[in-house]
């Protein structure tokens, strides 16, 4: 059997090689934060009698850019939770069993590919705090995913993409804060000059140069009446071109907003979505972590070392 110590002495630049690629991509894996991923935040408040809020206990979930803090891509879920029964507020007093509210997000790595599912729900019990002048609470939830897919089909053609609300809202019709809703918004997006942004207006009308929106809605996935105690679906179907090779974003938005006395806002089953044509769709969005890029190019190494002298 050849020995392996003058293999090494022959290939040393080639092992050199392969191990500095294994640790540059886990380098750039771990400092350049793509735009795909998800992001949540609740929140509980306590409300007075004019519709102020203070009191704001707060949870989000996501990575955020160590120095801007906003939050950036990379997360394939996220999950955020306030249950006021148990945990104490902002003024570390309580719990007040106020509200509970609850958002997640997560990107689907499944055999069919589809953009992301969100739920999202908000639900007051009528209690509220000690503090002086409180006379309700609000409970707000906000899902968010932006999702990666390249269309694999050989001719241009127009692809849909059919965005699905159900859930619940208890509310009272005359409730004058606005606040009690379901509400989503969707939107599809060129690859070109796209960035990670939890806000749609801020993605679409600020900054320099601006992505190209291919389709999108921010009115027909809303309810603000009462269900009756029935769960509702809301539907809608963005369509939009695309050619071969083309890679293009999902952006969706699901928030879940209570605010009085017994509300609920329940979306959290949930928002999803389906492509008319998942078999011309490859999900883009899941990459192999930095850890296994990097034992990837450690075991290409390995393999280089131990190749027997001569073989090609």
């Amino acid at each position: 059997m050849p020995n392996p110590i003058p293999t090494l002495l022959r290939r040393p630049a080639s092992v050199a090689l392969l191990v500095a690629l294994a640790i540059s991509v886990c380098t750039a894996s771990a400092t350049a934060a793509p735009f795909w991923g998800t992001h949540t935040n609740v929140s509980v408040a306590d409300m007075f009698s004019n519709f102020g809020q203070n009191n704001v206990t707060v949870v989000d979930d996501g990575p955020r850019n160590p120095i801007t803090n906003a939050p950036e891509g990379g997360a394939l879920t996220s999950h955020s939770l306030i249950d006021d029964s148990t945990l104490l507020d902002s003024r570390g007093t309580g719990p007040w069993d106020r509200a509970l509210a609850e958002a997640s997000a997560t990107i689907n790595g499944g055999a069919v590919p589809a953009p992301a599912t969100l739920r999202a729900r908000a639900i007051l019990t009528g209690n509220v705090s000690d503090q002086a002048g409180v006379t309700d609470a609000t409970a707000f939830s906000t899902a968010f995913a932006s999702d990666l897919f390249q269309y694999t089909g050989s001719v241009p053609t127009n692809l849909s993409i059919t965005f699905r609300m159900t859930g619940s809202l208890a509310n009272n019709p005359g409730d004058p804060s606005g606040q009690t809703l379901l509400a989503a918004a969707v939107a599809v997006f060129a690859d070109t000059n796209y960035r990670f942004e939890t806000s749609l207006d801020t993605l679409r009308f600020e900054g320099s140069p601006l992505p190209i929106t291919k389709a999108v809605d921010q009115t027909t996935l809303l309810r603000t009446l009462h269900t009756s105690g029935n769960t509702i679906t809301l539907q809608r179907t963005l369509t939009f071109a695309v050619v071969p090779g083309e890679q293009f974003y999902v952006w969706q938005r699901l928030s879940a907003w209570a605010a009085g006395d017994a509300r609920a806002a329940d979306a959290y089953s949930t928002l999803t979505a389906t492509f008319s044509q998942p078999d011309l769709v490859q999900n883009l969005a899941v990459i192999p972590e930095p850890s296994t890029a990097l034992m990837l190019g450690l075991g290409l190494a390995l393999v280089a070392l131990r190749r027997p002298s001569g073989t090609r």
